[in-house]
């Protein structure tokens, strides 16, 4: 009975995204038994619905406003379907902006908080990704890149938290998935304007100015006649416990 209902659902699906399709006007009920299914206890059944939705919002705009359930499925228990609603909603943001509605665009941003680690790194990655490719492609309009701002300004918030491990991530996310260096500086720097990362950067010139004077420090100590080894370890022990592993960065010092 769960196979046949998740096949009918698959079809029913891929008859209503058709790009010339007018079943769900042609038969409301039908449509509307088809909604009911993105709360189906089967879980295949829900993930036959998330994933179909793409075409369903990209070449229904009349419909748009009736498939707001999958914001719910981005909070749905199960790890595949909260996965794939975040896949669905990024290739709906790089295919068609106009789709989107600021309830998906919240829940983009909203799963980084994911409370299992894999899925907060994947969420985080979809993000980033997301809003680089917004702010880089010239066929967005402004008004398109400053919507995605909810998503920087979370992405953002791990930023300023107290846990290293997090300031860490997002620093070599930044560098490897949103602005690689290879990205144009005049670029880079309008849209680290545009984001408001400049409270970013002064943390990030801040720490690495600290970071160079503890350095100097023990090398002045290691080239002066009195090799203080307690000072030494104690300008070692500040810069470790800036990593998420300070005990393997002392070591290494050493």
């Amino acid at each position: 009975m769960f196979v046949v209902r998740r096949d009918i659902v698959k079809l029913l699906g891929l008859l209503f995204g058709s790009q010339r399709s007018r079943l769900a006007e042609d038969i409301p009920e039908l449509w509307t038994a088809y909604m009911a299914r993105y709360n189906d206890v089967g879980e295949e059944v829900r993930l036959v619905c998330v994933t179909l939705s793409l075409n369903i919002l990209i070449y229904h705009p009349e419909l748009r406003g009736q498939v707001s359930l999958l914001a719910f499925r981005c909070h749905d228990t199960n790890d595949r379907i909260r996965l794939e609603s975040l896949t669905v909603i990024r290739k709906l943001a790089l295919s068609k902006f106009e789709a989107l509605n600021e309830e998906l665009l919240n829940c983009l941003a909203g799963r980084i908080r994911d409370k299992k680690v894999r899925f907060f790194l994947k969420n985080l990655v979809f993000c980033l990704s997301s809003a680089a490719a917004i702010h880089k492609l010239v066929y967005f309009t402004e008004s398109e890149r400053a919507s995605v701002a909810v998503i920087m300004q979370r992405i953002l918030s791990f930023y300023y938290q107290p846990y290293l491990d997090d300031r860490l991530l997002i620093e070599r996310l930044f560098v490897s998935s949103f602005l690689p260096f290879k990205t144009d500086p005049k670029k880079r720097m309008a849209i680290l304007f545009e984001i408001n990362f400049l409270r970013s950067l002064e943390e990030i010139f801040s720490q690495q100015s600290r970071f160079r004077r503890l350095i100097r420090e023990i090398l002045q100590t290691l080239d002066g006649e009195e090799q203080s080894l307690a000072l030494i370890q104690s300008r070692v022990q500040i810069i470790a416990e800036s990593y998420g592993t300070p005990a393997k960065i002392a070591v290494y010092f050493q």
